[in-house]
């Protein structure tokens, strides 16, 4: 599903570029991707992936540690 028409970027592409950019923050991923820069009618998807993306890493990391 595309969540960025303006950049024509989709939510798969988006977790790619947040977990291998290490993207966590909108700023980042802005510089790496463009995503939610020009119209905004994204940022509101953009915000909730990247929190998504980075609650699934910290989870990741708890559970190595145990």
């Amino acid at each position: 599903m595309y969540v960025c028409l303006c950049h024509g970027l989709t939510e798969k592409e988006l977790k790619k570029l947040i977990t291998e950019n290490q993207c966590r923050h909108m700023k980042s991923l802005q510089k790496h991707c463009g995503a939610g820069k020009d119209c905004g009618s994204c940022l509101l998807q953009v915000n909730q992936l990247l929190k998504k993306c980075q609650h699934e890493v910290h989870s990741s990391e708890t559970s190595l540690i145990e």
